[in-house]
């Protein structure tokens, strides 16, 4: 076990004492150097059922899915589930590579308003706002300056 002089400060993937690996971003420095990183938010009132695949942190196996061009590749593994809510939980984050897509899934039945972007880390981020009816899923790329834009709907 490790004690507090001994944990590695400059990975910011090692978070505690006994070396566990943080595998979701809590912030953006959770991020390896070249990912981007990415926000995703309710804008409407109430909770959210969310599912993200295509993530370069998440653990959960999801996909594979291929939904064509002008999408840039299927998407499969890095999947994520959380519940997003306007008053307790309004924002994820979570890490994504640059060049690649990546599904956002309503899990729930109901639509919902929600602001997503891949430039988390700036100080005025570009940003997109959808509407996200339950059951749907919106697919996303990114590009090498982490821009993020729809490319196809589910």
């Amino acid at each position: 076990m490790q004690t507090n002089d001994e944990i590695d400060l400059t990975n910011p993937n090692v978070n505690g004492l006994d070396g566990t690996i943080q595998t979701r971003a809590d912030e953006c420095a959770d991020c390896a150097i070249d990912d981007c990183c990415c926000a995703i938010q309710i804008v409407s009132t109430g909770s959210v059922d969310i599912n993200l695949c295509g993530t370069s942190d998440g653990t959960d196996n999801c996909g594979p899915a291929d939904p064509g061009s002008p999408c840039l590749s299927s998407v499969s593994g890095g999947g994520q589930t959380f519940t997003l809510n306007s008053s307790t939980a309004p924002r994820h984050l979570f890490c994504m590579d640059k060049n690649a897509t990546f599904w956002v899934a309503n899990l729930d039945q109901s639509s919902v308003d929600l602001k997503l972007t891949c430039q988390h880390d700036l100080t005025s981020p570009q940003s997109v706002q959808f509407s996200l009816a339950g059951g749907t899923t919106f697919f996303f790329n990114t590009d090498s300056s982490c821009v993020v834009d729809t490319c196809a709907i589910h």
